[in-house]
């Protein structure tokens, strides 16, 4: 499997039905998905009768705008109700995601799409790698899944 460690995981594309819309959109890492959670939440520790207590207060709002401005790539053929077309940025996403049930259950439908992939694809390599008798297969790069 090739590997480049200083880009993100590509973004796959998919058509919205019946439409010239497309939508970019990616899974993030474990490891990126806890940085999120730990740059999302403050703790505070508070001592009483020489016990401490932690106090944990997570910005879901702000956690869930990063999660959604880093799973969605990139967009097109997406415009607002005047027609004029609108930039995949934080803001919009956040607006389409919270405000356009079309719009999140797309992005939903989607992302469950490319973890079962994810998930089939890695069941596959893991049933191939078993089956070589060193397990010296060589790995093969991640294939995207249009829809």
């Amino acid at each position: 499997m090739n590997i480049d460690s200083k880009r993100p995981t590509p973004g796959t594309w998919f058509q919205f039905p019946g439409d010239e819309a497309k939508l970019c959109l990616r899974l993030l890492t474990g490891f990126r998905v806890r940085q999120i959670e730990r740059e999302t939440q403050t703790i505070s520790y508070t001592y009483n009768s020489g016990t401490r207590f932690e106090d944990v207060v997570i910005d879901h709002e702000g956690r869930q705008a990063r999660v959604w401005d880093e799973t969605i790539v990139d967009w097109s053929g997406i415009a607002d109700e005047a027609g004029k077309p609108l930039p995949c940025d934080r803001a919009s996403k956040t607006l389409l995601m919270s405000q356009s049930v079309a719009f999140s259950n797309f992005y939903l439908d989607r992302m469950v799409e490319l973890g079962r992939a994810l998930a089939a694809e890695e069941a596959e390599e893991e049933k191939n790698s078993s089956a070589s008798p060193s397990g010296s297969e060589p790995n093969r790069p991640a294939k995207p899944v249009a829809r």
